[in-house]
């Protein structure tokens, strides 16, 4: 089972955003996070943080939003319904 908390997927939108850029390692992405300000209480790429974003890409393949693409170091892109899911973001 897992842990249900009301931020488990805090970084869901950036993660859509970063990847709608592009195919994308989770700790890119947990770079592009944290340089552009975003990781609130984390305020540097922790390790917290990395693994925070992984956790959340791996959602976002679960629920058919993005794909690994077998590329190493491991690495996801938005499928078509991630690239709506984007578009439509505030």
């Amino acid at each position: 089972m897992s842990r249900m908390g009301s931020n488990q997927f805090q970084f869901q939108d950036d993660i859509l955003r970063e990847l709608a850029k592009g195919a994308a390692t989770a700790a890119s992405v947990s770079n592009s996070i944290a340089s552009e300000g975003r990781a609130p209480g984390h305020g540097e790429n922790s390790s917290e943080l990395h693994r925070e974003v992984a956790e959340n890409i791996d959602h976002l393949v679960n629920i058919g939003l993005a794909e690994y693409t077998g590329d190493v170091p491991r690495t996801a892109r938005l499928t078509q319904s991630g690239q709506d899911a984007a578009a439509s973001l505030p």
